[in-house]
């Protein structure tokens, strides 16, 4: 049976490296922008490799090259399935259309009620086409001001198509091949993981 890893490109199973090992260091951000074109299927996988970790029950870190969720408790269970029922929570504009003030709002509403689940919220696409001003703006104020395990992952086809004010905020990882200069992460000197 193969893994989610083998399933991966070199680039997605190095940005799943990456945020594990962060999050083995305690340096896990609480934004991410998975920047790139035609590749949300790896970006939705590598989204459900970190949620299984963040919200496993028997996390394996015993001679591991890297933290392990261990894919069969209750909870690695439901989200292989995706039937998980409290993360990850999706914003989606399936139908190309912005996505609503209300939907942020709502998000907010659910995030403020307590849970034990680490919760990965995912907004797809996060494109300043779709996620408008208005949008963006509550969506920000969650970011700044973040609930208790929470993740947030902003997908977008570009690292410039996301409006400034959520770039500055998140931390972005390339996901489709493009220029050289292009793969490098975009992190702070100090962010950089070494092995």
């Amino acid at each position: 049976m193969n893994s989610a890893k083998d399933k991966l490109s070199d680039r997605s199973s190095f940005n799943l490296d990456f945020l594990l090992k962060a999050l083995d260091k305690g340096l896990l951000a609480n934004s991410y922008i998975f920047a790139g074109e035609n590749c949300d299927e790896e970006k939705y996988l590598v989204a459900r490799e970190l949620n299984k970790v963040l919200n496993c029950e028997t996390l394996n870190r015993a001679g591991a090259e890297r933290i392990q969720a261990c894919g069969v408790c209750q909870n690695c269970a439901w989200i292989e399935a995706g039937t998980h029922p409290k993360t990850p929570l999706l914003i989606e504009s399936l139908d190309y259309k912005s996505i609503k003030i209300a939907a942020i709002k709502d998000l907010q509403t659910t995030l403020s009620q307590s849970s034990s689940y680490f919760r990965i919220i995912i907004i797809n696409p996060a494109d300043y086409e779709y996620l408008n001003k208005h949008s963006a703006n509550a969506l920000l104020k969650s970011i700044e001001e973040p609930y208790p395990r929470t993740l947030y992952l902003l997908f977008s086809s570009s690292k410039n198509s996301i409006l400034n004010t959520l770039k500055s905020r998140s931390h972005c990882l390339q996901f489709s091949a493009q220029q050289e200069a292009d793969l490098n992460l975009m992190l702070p000197e100090d962010h950089h993981l070494e092995n």
